[in-house]
């Protein structure tokens, strides 16, 4: 099983008028996180967090089966980011909002790879999140 093509078969199911996914679906999901980039996990969020919205079970259900997704997607993100030692790599593969404090943490670590080779790409990252960082800006 290839990420990428699970990453886009459930993007494309995301569009589908169909509310909720079957359990099919949900296990291939969970069997290639592990090897998710992170651009694909925030892909991933995003659609659990749709079908969150269209199924009506949530409201009733808060242990379902999107929340444990979400906890596993967030779980392998933040120990994604806890193992870059690379800046371009990580700017490569930034994720969305919800681990932005920690991603931010990360760069601040990797400081000392800044150079005139990324600073373009780590400026356009930092103007896309929004998010003001002193020490990254110094």
């Amino acid at each position: 099983v290839y990420p990428y093509e699970v990453t886009m078969l459930t993007r494309v199911l995301s569009m589908l008028p169909s509310p909720r996914p079957d359990e099919a679906v949900l296990s291939r999901i969970n069997a290639v996180i592990l090897q998710c980039n992170l651009n694909d996990l925030n892909t991933y969020a995003t659609v659990v967090a749709k079908w969150i919205r269209n199924d009506p079970s949530y409201r009733h259900n808060t242990s379902s089966k999107y929340v444990r997704l979400l906890q596993t997607l967030n779980r392998c993100g933040r120990e994604r980011l806890h193992s870059f030692e690379s800046l371009d790599v990580l700017l490569e593969e930034w994720f969305d909002e919800m681990l932005l404090e920690e991603s931010m943490v990360t760069m601040q670590k990797l400081t000392d790879q800044i150079s005139w080779i990324n600073v373009h790409e780590l400026g356009v990252y930092l103007t896309r999140t929004n998010y003001f960082c002193a020490a990254l800006m110094d």
